[in-house]
């Protein structure tokens, strides 16, 4: 296990000491002000694993899975953070993105910045966009057949009326026929054109 060390700024903020090219020497090892009090932060500490990820051992992963830290108050990505430290403000709008598509990585080798674009493009290039329609998506709500006989019942019926007798409300059946939900199955064009 390595812990990474550093020296705290004028400004709060954790300086970088020592930096070798090739790997990051830093810290959100310091102090920090809540209120009056002066609170010391724990030490990010990774194990190294056979693809190079430093991955993040001190701090548990928020519920989208990258491990945090309280920074000014706020809740930060220690990747984010570790990305800052390096290469100064992050600027709005942008995301700090993995290579390694490990998230608990925070290894600044791995790191790049991109916009929300940019990383939708890269999990698609490396194959890792996994849509689930209909059925196969496990948080789906109607089968197949149901759709269908709402989309039947939609030639005689209005969604007020086809929503009260299925007790759903009337923007799924809307949604339904525009082709909003479950259009792949329906049209792309919807229902009723």
């Amino acid at each position: 296990m390595q812990t990474m060390s550093a020296r705290m700024g004028t400004t709060g903020h954790t300086i970088p000491e020592n930096l070798p090219e090739s790997r990051l020497s830093f810290s959100l090892l310091g102090y920090r002000t809540a209120g009056e009090k002066t609170m010391r932060t724990r030490p990010v500490t990774y194990e190294e694993d056979i693809n190079g990820c430093h991955i993040c051992t001190s701090h548990a992963p928020n519920t989208r899975g990258y491990p945090t830290l309280m920074k000014s108050g706020k809740k930060w990505t220690i990747a984010r953070d570790v990305y800052s430290q390096l290469h100064g403000e992050i600027p709005a709008g942008m995301l700090v993105c993995h290579t390694c598509d490990n998230r608990m990585c925070i290894n600044p080798d791995h790191l790049f910045v991109g916009t929300p674009k940019d990383n939708m493009t890269d999990m698609i290039q490396k194959g890792r966009k996994i849509n689930l329609y209909g059925e196969q998506n496990p948080a789906h709500k109607f089968t197949e057949k149901i759709v269908l006989e709402i989309v039947s019942d939609l030639k005689t019926m209005t969604c007020s009326q086809i929503g009260r007798s299925r007790n759903i409300s009337i923007k799924t059946v809307n949604d339904i026929k525009n082709g909003r939900r479950w259009g792949w199955l329906t049209s792309p064009q919807g229902v009723l054109q």
